[in-house]
């Protein structure tokens, strides 16, 4: 492709969180991948400059703020780049959305990304659409020329699929919004695995076997695009004092003087926190208390009042917290009284939050997570944390016992072991560097 050895090229990141917003795992993702592409020395000496799509979005979407959107403008000043935001059929109060909201914001991103390349011509486009919304960008720019396309490479990342992640069969038109999403995801698979130039990407082992085996992608078709985080993020080396940490349990009326096992995330069925309450339940209350924090993508969900009754039921001591600053999870991982962190996704391709807590190397806090999909190649059981059938509510407490029971040096070891993993499989900047190099080289064999 390149007759040159130093060719221009641009980076474009398009995710609907993480750019203006911040409230999901995904959108971790972007954020991280924003410093990294813009920041990061060994990924500047290849590319020219960085540009970020997000939806156009207003002060009632979730996670929305201008603080974080005010970081991502200064982040691609940096790097040449500018932020675009695309319509996406919402009055801009809605990010993810459903198959219109997605149609919408990928045909508006193809377009924007048309314009880019009109108005600053590189020698090459290395598009990464990140997750469910984006998966169809390339399709809505096949319109434009052959020339045109031949300077663009476009990889949709998926973060997960419909057919792991079935919305609950309670949400109105279900049948027709899992038929609609995989018909959609299995459009972009297919323009991938017949077009120059488009590819799937693969954020761990297991979701490249389930793309291959459930959506028939073709395996040269993927490209290795495995999780991470920002490991120089500075609020994994940020110090907090005892007395700060207290402050904020007591605002949240979360006991100090007690162990306290933690879950947190989304708030959705998959997530498995029905197992948190119920295990937490048979643990000895007067030692160790269960705190769920946990939030859905709007407070007036009834999810909400479902799962304070589990509580109320299973574990009337436990705490669930459903309204809260989406730093206190971070806050609790420091905590030196923190002993469990529970990760009991019924599903997960890849899950984040291991990492996140491995990064802060909280030398008292075992990690336990459940003994299936991503979760068995970032987790050696007994070694950097512990896996187990969680739906075995019994059982699980009665292992999570016997863990409690290690001692400060044990915990203190796999701490460590945990920590050298997250740094050497699961540094973004490291995979995103090795990821994009790889799309270069290919490029100019061409």
């Amino acid at each position: 492709m390149f007759n040159f050895k130093k060719p221009k090229i641009t980076i474009n990141l398009l995710a609907h969180d993480g750019i203006t917003s911040l409230y999901t795992g995904v959108g971790r993702i972007a954020f991280d991948s924003l410093r990294v592409l813009c920041e990061d020395k060994k990924i500047s000496k290849l590319v020219h400059s960085v540009n970020a799509i997000t939806g156009k979005y207003n002060n009632k979407c979730l996670g929305f703020s201008e603080t974080i959107k005010n970081r991502s403008i200064k982040l691609l000043n940096k790097k040449n780049g500018r932020l675009l935001e695309a319509l996406n059929g919402s009055h801009g109060d809605i990010s993810y959305g459903d198959i219109s909201n997605w149609r919408y914001v990928s045909t508006s991103s193809a377009s924007l990304l048309y314009s880019l390349s009109q108005q600053n011509p590189n020698d090459l486009y290395i598009n990464l659409c990140l997750d469910t919304p984006f998966a169809q960008t390339a399709s809505f720019f096949q319109q434009y020329s052959e020339d045109e396309k031949k300077k663009h490479i476009f990889v949709w990342i998926p973060h997960s699929t419909v057919k792991i992640h079935k919305v609950d069969s309670a949400i109105q038109g279900y049948n027709e919004y899992y038929d609609q999403r995989f018909e959609w995801e299995r459009v972009a698979v297919n323009l991938a695995n017949k077009t120059r130039g488009v590819y799937v990407g693969c954020v761990g082992k297991f979701m490249r076997e389930h793309l291959i085996n459930e959506y028939s992608c073709e395996p040269e078709k993927l490209l290795d695009f495995t999780n991470g985080l920002d490991v120089e993020d500075a609020r994994f080396s940020q110090k907090m004092g005892e007395h700060e940490i207290e402050k904020i349990l007591d605002q949240y009326g979360i006991p100090k003087d007690k162990k306290l096992m933690l879950s947190f995330g989304r708030l959705e069925p998959y997530k498995g926190f029905d197992l948190t309450i119920k295990i937490g339940g048979h643990l000895d209350p007067k030692t160790i208390i269960t705190v769920l924090i946990a939030q859905p993508y709007s407070q007036q969900d009834p999810i909400i009042g479902e799962y304070r009754q589990l509580m109320e039921k299973y574990n009337p001591k436990g705490i669930f917290i459903s309204d809260y600053d989406f730093n206190l999870p971070h806050v609790l991982l420091r905590w030196h009284r923190t002993k469990i962190l529970l990760v009991p996704s019924l599903a997960e391709p890849f899950g984040l939050i291991p990492e996140e807590a491995r990064l802060y190397k909280n030398p008292y806090l075992r990690i336990v997570a459940m003994n299936r999909d991503g979760y068995l190649e970032q987790i050696s059981d007994g070694k950097d944390g512990f896996l187990m059938d969680l739906t075995t509510v019994g059982e699980s407490s009665e292992k999570i016992n016997k863990i409690l029971s290690l001692s400060n040096k044990q915990a203190n070891e796999m701490a460590d072991t945990g920590f050298a993993r997250a740094i050497a499989n699961y540094n973004l900047a490291n995979n995103l560097y090795q990821s994009v190099s790889k799309i270069i080289e290919e490029c100019q064999r061409q």
